[in-house]
C-alpha cells in the first residue's frame, strides 16, 4: 500500500524510489502494475522509459504492452500521455514486434500527428531497431515495410552490418578530414610563423593569445613555442601565462605534454590549482613527470595527497618521492596520519627503487626502527645519497649520527649544522670541529660567526682568547668576529677601544688598512689615546689616504718612521710613500732624514752650499788683492 501511494505521488524520487524497489523483486507485484500503468500518462520525462522497462517485466499479463500501446495511438488522448506511452515502448523491444510496429503506425500517419509526438516516435524507433536516426518518419517505414517480414535476428544482423558500414565510412572520412586538417593546420602554421615577427610586441601577444585557444591542437602546439620565445625574451605577459597554464587540461596529449615542460618557466603564481588538477586527473607519466617537478619547485602541502599516490605509479615514482621529499623539508606541518600513509608507501617503494630520495623520505616519515635502519646510508659510497639522508636526519633531529660523521668532508657541512642545539656549549663545540680539508674552512668560518652573532656583543673579547687558542683558527677568523662585535651594537667606550687594539693590528696584517680605517673612525675621536692614534695614522699611510694621516700627525719624524716601517712590511709601496714625504716634506728633510729614506743628497740644497762656499773665497780674495801694496 506504501508503494503504492509513492507511485501515486506527484514527486519523481519517490517513483524512482519504487521503481528501484520494485526492480529487485523477483516477481513483479501486480498490484504496483496497475499503479504503474496509472501514472505513466502523467509521469515526468525522466520517469517514462524506466517504466517501460519495469512494466516489461509484466510477460505474463499480455494487456499491459496493450494498454500502452492502445494510449500511443489514441488519438482522442492529450498529447502528454501519448508521449509518455511512446517513450515507453522500448522497454517492451523483447516483446517481438508489436512495439515497433506501434511506433511505424505512428510514423506512417505522420502528418496527422504532431511534431513533439513524431519526434518522440522517432525517437523510439531508433532505440527500438537500434538504427541511427533517419531524417524522416518516411524513411522509416520504408525501412519497415521492406524489414517487417524478417525475423528479429534478421533485422538485427542487417543493422550490424549497415553500423559497420556507416562506421567504416565514417573512418574514412575522418582520416580524409584529418589529412585535410592536418595540410590546413600546417599552411596556417608557415604563415604565423613569417606573420607573427612583422607584428609589433602588443600585437604579438594579443595574437598569441588567440592561438592559444584554436580549436586546432597543432595550431595550439605553435603558439606555446612562440610563447617560449617570448618567456626567454622576457615579453611574456600574466594572461601569456595562465592561458599557457590552462593546457594542462588540454584534450590532446601534444599539447599537455608541451604545457608541462614549460610549467618551469611560467612561474608559481597560480600554478598551484591546475598542477595538483592535473596531477589528480592526468594518466599520462609524462605530464604526470612535469607536474610532479613543478611542485618539487614551489612545495605546497595541498600536493601533498595527490603526490603520495603517486609513490606507487612505477614510470612517476621517483620524482614523485623527491617532490614528497621537498614539500616536507618545505613544511614538516603532516598529520600523523598523513605521515604514516606515506612512509607505509615509501617502504613499499623503496623495495622496488634504488632512488635515494625513497630512502630521504622514509627518514623524514619512518618511525625509530625505520631510522635506524637508514641511517646505514651515512657511509653509503654515493655522495647525493649521503647528502640526502643527512639533510633528512637534520630534520628529524637525529643530531649525534652526523657529529659522529664530521670527519667525512661530504656530511662536515651537515654535522656544523648539527652542533648547533641552542645551549651555552654551542661556539666550544663549532670551534673545535677542526674542518677536514682546507676547502671547507669557510664553511666552519661561516658557522662559528653566525653562532658568534648569537652572543652579545660583550663577549667579544672572551670569544676572541677562544678563536686564539683554537690551533686550527686563523687570525681571518678573529678579525672577522671582533669586526662584528663592533658593527653590532653600541659598545662601551673602554671595551670599544680594547677591541679596536686587537683587531687593528690585524686588518693591517691582512692588507685591510681602509677597514681599520673605518673602523677607527667609529669611535668618537676624543676617546682615541695614543696608541689608537698611531694605529689611525698607519692606516691612513697603508690605505695610501696621505690628507688623513697628516691630520693626525704632520711632524716629519712620524712620516719618515712609517716609511721605515713600510719598508719592513710593505716594500711595495714604499715608492709611493717616499713620493709623498719628498713632495709634503722637501725642504723639511735633514741629511740625516734623507739619509734613513735612502735618499741622495739633493742636488739643490748643494748647489746653495757650494754657492755660499764660493762667495766666501771671492770675499777673501778680495781682502788680499787690497791688502797688496
Amino acid at each position: 500500500m506504501v508503494l503504492e501511494e509513492a507511485v501515486r505521488g506527484d514527486d519523481s524520487p519517490p517513483l524512482l524510489a519504487v521503481l528501484s524497489a520494485s526492480s529487485s523483486l523477483e516477481t513483479p507485484s501486480e498490484s504496483l502494475r496497475a499503479s504503474f500503468l496509472d501514472v505513466l500518462p502523467e509521469s515526468p520525462p525522466g520517469i517514462q522509459e524506466p517504466l517501460g522497462v519495469e512494466l516489461a517485466r509484466y510477460k505474463d499479463v499480455p494487456s499491459t504492452l496493450l494498454t500502452i500501446r492502445t494510449l500511443a495511438l489514441d488519438p482522442s488522448k492529450m498529447d502528454a500521455g501519448r508521449i509518455a506511452a511512446i517513450r515507453a515502448l522500448p522497454g517492451f523491444r523483447s516483446h517481438g514486434d508489436d512495439a515497433v510496429d506501434t511506433v511505424m503506425v505512428l510514423l506512417d500517419r505522420h502528418g496527422m500527428e504532431s511534431d513533439e509526438l513524431v519526434e518522440a516516435a522517432m525517437q523510439s524507433a531508433e532505440s527500438l531497431t537500434g538504427l541511427p536516426s533517419m531524417e524522416r518518419p518516411a524513411d522509416w517505414t520504408a525501412w519497415w515495410s521492406i524489414n517487417k517480414r524478417r525475423s528479429i535476428v534478421d533485422r538485427m544482423q542487417a543493422v550490424l552490418e549497415s553500423m559497420n558500414r556507416r562506421v567504416l565510412q565514417i573512418e574514412i572520412e575522418s582520416e580524409h578530414a584529418r589529412n585535410d586538417s592536418r595540410l590546413a593546420s600546417e599552411r596556417m602554421i608557415e604563415v604565423y610563423r613569417d606573420l607573427v615577427p612583422m607584428l609589433t610586441l602588443e600585437q604579438q601577444q594579443e595574437k598569441l593569445l588567440e592561438l592559444l585557444d584554436d580549436p586546432r591542437a597543432d595550431i595550439r602546439l605553435f603558439a606555446i613555442e612562440r610563447v617560449a620565445m617570448m618567456l626567454r625574451d622576457g615579453n611574456d605577459t600574466p594572461p601569456l601565462r595562465a592561458t599557457t597554464m590552462s593546457l594542462l587540461r588540454d584534450p590532446d596529449l601534444r599539447v599537455r605534454r608541451l604545457a608541462g615542460s614549460m610549467l618551469g618557466e611560467l612561474g608559481h603564481e597560480g600554478i598551484e590549482t591546475i598542477v595538483i588538477e592535473s596531477l589528480e586527473e592526468e594518466e599520462d607519466p609524462q605530464v604526470l613527470a612535469h607536474a610532479l617537478a613543478a611542485i618539487d619547485v614551489h612545495p605546497t602541502l595541498a600536493a601533498l595527497p595527490a603526490a603520495s599516490r603517486l609513490l606507487s605509479v612505477e614510470p612517476v615514482r621517483d620524482q614523485a618521492a623527491r617532490t614528497l621529499r621537498s614539500i616536507l623539508t618545505s613544511d614538516m606541518r603532516v598529520d600523523a596520519t598523513s605521515r604514516m600513509e606515506i612512509a607505509t608507501a615509501a617502504r613499499e617503494a623503496i623495495r622496488q627503487s634504488t632512488d635515494p630520495s625513497i630512502a630521504a623520505l622514509l627518514v623524514l616519515t619512518g618511525n625509530t626502527s625505520d631510522l635506524d635502519e637508514l641511517v646505514l646510508l651515512l657511509d653509503s659510497e654515493d655522495e647525493p645519497t649521503r647528502r640526502m639522508i643527512a639533510e633528512a636526519l637534520l630534520q628529524r633531529g637525529r643530531r649525534a649520527e652526523l657529529l659522529a660523521h664530521a670527519d667525512d668532508e661530504v656530511l662536515y657541512p651537515y654535522a656544523l649544522q648539527a652542533g648547533v642545539t641552542g645551549q651555552a656549549g654551542d661556539i666550544r663545540r663549532l670551534l673545535a670541529m677542526e674542518p677536514p680539508t682546507e676547502d671547507l674552512t669557510e664553511t666552519w668560518m661561516n658557522a662559528v660567526a653566525e653562532q658568534a652573532g648569537t652572543l652579545p656583543s660583550e663577549r667579544a673579547l672572551e670569544l676572541d682568547d677562544l678563536v686564539g687558542a683554537t690551533p686550527h683558527a686563523s687570525d681571518v677568523l678573529r678579525a672577522r668576529l671582533l669586526s662584528a662585535a663592533v658593527a653590532d651594537a653600541p659598545l662601551d667606550v673602554e671595551l670599544h677601544r680594547r677591541i679596536l687594539k686587537r683587531l687593528i693590528p690585524m686588518l693591517l696584517e691582512q692588507d685591510a688598512a681602509a677597514s681599520a680605517l673605518t673602523h677607527i673612525r667609529g669611535l668618537d675621536e676624543g676617546a682615541l689615546d695614543e696608541e689608537l692614534r698611531n694605529l689611525s695614522f698607519i692606516s691612513a699611510i697603508r690605505a695610501r689616504l696621505y690628507d688623513e694621516a697628516v691630520l693626525v700627525h704632520d711632524g716629519v719624524d712620524m712620516w719618515v718612521t712609517a716609511y721605515e716601517d713600510t719598508v719592513a712590511s710593505r716594500p711595495d709601496s714604499t715608492i709611493d710613500l717616499r713620493n709623498e714625504i719628498v713632495r709634503r716634506f722637501g725642504t723639511s728633510l735633514t741629511p740625516a732624514l734623507r739619509a734613513r729614506m735612502g735618499l741622495a743628497e739633493d742636488p739643490l740644497m748643494k748647489a746653495d752650499e757650494d754657492e755660499e762656499d764660493t762667495s766666501g773665497d771671492q770675499v777673501d780674495d778680495a781682502s788680499s788683492s787690497d791688502a797688496t801694496p
